[in-house]
């Protein structure tokens, strides 16, 4: 079978209509179409895990960084006229994804659906692992908060940024490692987007109805980090690349079952080291005198075995 490409069939499709129609229809099989064939490709669900997560990271850095005043000017302009029970309602939002909320949603799975609870050590590692690439990356970037007004500014490893201390003492030179400093240099990324990114891929996976649901709790949590406050906690392309992360790492989490592998493999050495000696010879093909192998999972001493008579089957000794 010949096969074609889209801009061929649209350019041979109908010659006899009216010329505008026909451009149209080559202009979207020239545009068009090649984005739509990459926007399948990406979703596959056989990357789609991976591929949309690197795709945000890539647009975070080369689309949204170099727009962040203007993005961060608009944004803030919006969450100046929210009205007080949205602003509070986003404000407490925002916190979706933080320790209190996944350990609520976990004891609620827990005593709801054991079959989904099944899942939970998938939950523990999908944030755990999210928090500490954050963590790192945090660190290393050394991004200055956007109440610097400095979106441009990063330090790297080994650099140091002049900030303006608490108790309103004059500016002292801080690196993003220094404990004292840390929060006002750890703009990128987001922890708290790269958190509830990480909760709402568990929640997706486990429940697909709520995907949708997990998605807007998402988008609070990235409007609250970048439109409530004076000035907010971040600028836009950290809660993009925060949101990345945590949808690259919780996607791989569950899709792979990190967790609960890390699981089993642990309950499995924990119950190597406290079986009885025949048990772990049993198990690894060796012997122990005087005990025979598991048998129907009970020990059975050699020197002890039952007989059974030859009449009723009872045991004699």
């Amino acid at each position: 079978m010949i096969r074609r490409s889209p801009i061929r069939i649209a350019r041979d499709y109908n010659r006899a209509l009216w010329p505008p129609v026909r451009w149209a229809h080559l202009g979207w099989a020239a545009a068009v179409r090649p984005v739509l064939d990459i926007a399948a490709w990406l979703t596959d669900s056989r990357r789609r895990f991976w591929a949309v997560p690197l795709v945000l990271i890539a647009l975070g850095i080369l689309v949204v960084l170099p727009a962040d005043p203007a993005i961060g000017s608009t944004l803030r302009g919006w969450g100046s006229h929210l009205g007080g029970d949205i602003r509070r309602a986003v404000e407490t939002w925002q916190q979706f994804g933080d320790v209190v909320s996944v350990i609520v949603i976990g004891v609620i799975i827990l005593l709801l659906d054991p079959r989904g609870a099944r899942r939970l050590p998938d939950l523990v590692a999908a944030t755990g692992f999210t928090s500490l690439a954050v963590l790192v990356l945090k660190v290393s970037v050394g991004r200055p908060r956007p109440k610097y007004d400095d979106p441009f500014m990063f330090l790297w490893p080994g650099g140091v940024y002049p900030i303006t201390p608490r108790d309103g003492g004059p500016p002292v030179l801080a690196a993003a490692w220094e404990s004292a400093t840390r929060a006002e240099l750890w703009s990128m990324p987001s922890s708290h987007t790269s958190a509830a990114a990480a909760l709402s891929v568990f929640v997706a996976t486990v429940y697909p109805r709520l995907r949708w649901l997990a998605v807007a709790m998402v988008a609070v949590v990235m409007a609250g980090r970048t439109m409530i406050g004076a000035p907010p906690a971040h600028w836009p392309s950290d809660v993009v690349i925060g949101a990345a992360i945590g949808w690259l790492i919780a996607g791989t989490v569950m899709r792979f079952g990190v967790g609960c592998g890390i699981g089993g493999a642990t309950r499995r050495m924990a119950g190597h080291r406290t079986r009885p000696p025949a048990v772990a010879a049993a198990e690894f093909g060796g012997s122990d005198p005087g005990h025979e192998p598991l048998i129907d999972g009970r020990e059975s001493n050699v020197r002890e075995r039952a007989e059974l008579t030859a009449d009723g089957g009872r045991r004699t000794h």
